[in-house]
């Protein structure tokens, strides 16, 4: 029983039954004198009252709890995030965010002009760390008072019923900058909003001290006293308030004042982002999601324009990142603040096109996080993440893959990509409703279309190569029979068209894998499609025999050929000793009919340079033949093809046995002179042993040091 009143207190006073009283007022717990004796009594103090320490501590709800209760009564999840952002997860607050009652919406103290006009520089800020200068300072600005007001204000406002502001530490803030904002933005001025544009302005637009360091010492940035003057927290809460005012701030007070808040915003950011240098967007990679949820169309503006110019500065952010423990990666600010753009169907084109554009740096790192990537997500078939339907993505598809169609070629074919298929969340914009009910996993009939679609552009491609036919080739197996045929022909007509012999080798290369390999045969192909690929293989046969062979040295490992398929007991052991055939007969074709060259071209080609070495010792009869050999693949160019010819020399000697190998090596120790640099390779490439020794032995103390110290064993 819920005991409010004295009056209701005299009432269960009497009661002799059990029952739990659960005191929820100041009065009736003075009152209570021995109900506690006679049944179980709950007395109920709002945190900011409870002076000693209370039996039962209730927490605001937890995520989950919070998102589950919710979920209960209906809520979408896309709501649920945004009540939980608008109600901190408070009960109180919540029930005024879903009330439909004007006096239910106003909390208690909204009604005091007084506190109301105290709460808003509050309501400005956020959140703030009152341990920090340069914090206490924007304070004392927008309240024009001694910073010691707004602590004696949060006191105050603490005392009250439902306080709208929290402190922990020397943290202070706002619970709920949207209910505040609804409850006090009639004591707004003009003169409020443009003092507070201006602190967000100067506060916002501080660079970045930590990018004075050396990039591998960012991460300890604090260590070294480079840190901005102003706390994060204080950072996060004006870009919030930012994005709050273009919201809901024309709604608010806008018309009201006679003020554009959205243009206002947008003026902000426009002056934090530009003139755009690379200092800039370094500066401000954290803060450009919510500069871009403030002004969209100001953000891609800017964008657009720094692409457009001759040296594009947000190029900084594309550098590849470190992936070490510390690292970090400095585009994910700038990908996330597209992506949430992307949700509004009318900015999907435009967006896309950006990320397009900014698929032309080459990121080579290993953080998912990439321009291909996030255009990648917005048009995932089965769960694209923008609220567009499927006839506009399809159409804005349609559009990207004329204006980009080397970068759409790739968002195509991964929509039809074998296999398992794995996808994130995008971006999603904190406090506008763009993405509202979208970005989740899609109808089959849906997802079917979509597929559909990205088949078609693909195979209606306008110039296809050895490249992209390749990638239609490897993902037959998710195509239809007419679409197969069609990928077929189009290997056919590629083939009249006069393709190079390297591209076609390319090609033919690819079919063998995907068709005529012990892992086409997993793929369950039917006979017919294997006898289409066998007649597309020899088609692409080329009379070169280093173009013919090159398949056998591409790497170390050969997968399974076309004759293997039936064997299902395969011995690997006699498969070596056939593989190691015909690579020996194709280096001798090759060797015939192409000389020293076209063995130099296999190593060059491929990663296989040490099996051409090896094979070539069986090839080379007598002992002038194989020193001609190493000496002409020593004479080619150090650059940066060094490490395939000494691979190829390395194993050449390995095959050697140990009395040819030394008479080949002290022969060509002869030729080399006094060149120390050959003469130290040779023996750096010869195996680790002491027959190998026996020659270091003989050279003059400094080359014997040179050699220990430069060899790897």
């Amino acid at each position: 029983v819920v005991i409010r009143s004295l009056a209701a207190f005299r009432t269960v006073a009497g009661i002799s039954s059990n029952f739990v009283a659960v005191v929820a007022s100041s009065e009736v717990e003075k009152a209570l004198a021995g109900l506690h004796k006679k049944t179980h009594t709950i007395i109920v103090r709002g945190r900011n009252t409870v002076t000693d320490e209370a039996d039962i501590a209730l927490d605001l709800l937890g995520y989950e709890p919070f998102r589950e209760a919710l979920r209960e009564t209906g809520l979408t999840d896309s709501r649920i995030d945004r009540l939980a952002r608008e109600s901190a997860r408070s009960p109180t607050i919540l029930r005024r965010r879903l009330a439909q009652i004007e006096g239910v919406k106003v909390p208690p103290w909204a009604n005091d002009n007084t506190v109301a006009r105290a709460l808003i520089p509050l309501i400005f800020v956020g959140a703030w760390d009152s341990s920090v200068e340069a914090d206490r300072e924007i304070l004392r600005c927008l309240t024009d008072r001694p910073y010691e007001e707004a602590e004696r204000t949060i006191a105050q406002l603490q005392t009250m019923m439902e306080p709208p502001t929290w402190s922990i530490g020397h943290l202070r803030g706002v619970v709920s900058k949207v209910d505040a904002l609804y409850a006090a933005h009639r004591a707004l001025t003009k003169e409020d909003l443009k003092n507070f544009l201006f602190v967000a302005e100067l506060v916002l637009s501080e660079e970045d001290p930590a990018l004075e360091l050396p990039e591998d010492k960012r991460w300890a940035a604090n260590l070294y006293g480079k840190s901005r003057h102003h706390s994060p927290a204080l950072r996060q809460g004006l870009c919030d308030t930012l994005v709050l005012l273009a919201v809901h701030g024309n709604a608010l007070v806008g018309d009201r004042l006679g003020i554009d808040l959205e243009d206002g915003v947008g003026g902000v950011v426009r002056s934090l982002l530009t003139p755009s240098a690379a200092s800039t967007w370094l500066s401000q990679k954290n803060d450009l999601p919510q500069y871009a949820e403030a002004a969209p169309d100001t953000f891609l503006r800017i964008i657009e324009e720094d692409l457009d110019s001759d040296d594009p500065q947000i190029a900084a952010l594309l550098q590849p990142a470190d992936t070490g423990i510390f690292g970090h990666c400095p585009r994910s600010g700038m990908l996330w603040a597209l992506e949430l753009l992307a949700w509004k169907p009318e900015r999907l084109v435009r967006v896309a096109s950006i990320l397009a554009r900014l698929c032309a740096w080459k990121i080579d790192d290993n953080w998912a996080s990439t321009p291909m990537g996030s255009l990648e997500a917005i048009f995932r078939f089965w769960m694209a993440q923008t609220a567009a339907s499927l006839e506009q993505r399809n159409r804005a598809l349609e559009t990207l893959t004329r204006k980009f169609p080397d970068v759409c070629w790739q968002v195509c074919v991964n929509q039809f990509n074998p296999g398992s298929r794995i996808g994130h969340f995008s971006n999603k914009p904190r406090w506008r409703t763009d993405a509202y009910d979208a970005g989740e996993v899609t109808t089959v009939g849906e997802a079917r279309d979509g597929q559909l679609k990205a088949i078609e552009l693909a195979l209606g491609r306008s110039a296809h190569d050895e490249h992209t036919l390749g990638d239609l080739v490897e993902r037959l197996e998710s195509l239809g029979p007419d679409h197969r045929n069609r990928v077929w022909e189009l290997v056919v007509a590629w083939n009249g068209s006069g393709p190079a012999d390297n591209q076609k080798a390319a090609l033919r290369e690819r079919i063998r894998r995907y068709a005529l390999t012990r892992r086409g045969q997993r793929r369950e192909i039917d006979s017919a499609e294997t006898e289409r690929a066998r007649e597309a293989y020899t088609l692409l046969e080329s009379p070169d025999p280093v173009v013919r062979h090159q398949w056998l040295f591409l790497n170390q490992w050969v997968d399974e050929s076309a004759d293997e398929l039936e064997d299902e007991q395969i011995d690997y052991r006699e498969r070596e000793e056939r593989i190691a055939r015909q690579r020996r007969d194709a280096l001798q074709e090759v060797w015939a009919e192409s000389g020293l060259g076209g063995i130099k071209e296999l190593c060059r080609s491929g990663d296989a340079s040490g099996v051409v070495g090896w094979h070539m010792a069986e090839l080379c009869t007598g002992l002038g033949q194989a020193a001609d050999f190493l000496q002409d693949v020593m004479a080619e160019p150090t650059d940066d093809l060094r490490d395939k010819w000494e691979q190829c020399i390395a194993g050449f000697l390995a095959k050697l046995e140990l009395k040819d190998r030394n008479d080949a090596l002290a022969e060509l120790l002869v030729r080399l002179g006094s060149d120390d640099d050959a003469r130290i390779r040779l023996l750096r490439c010869a195996p680790f042993d002491n027959g190998t020794w026996q020659h270091v032995d003989r050279l003059s103390r400094r080359l014997k040091r040179r050699y220990w110290k430069e060899v790897d064993p």
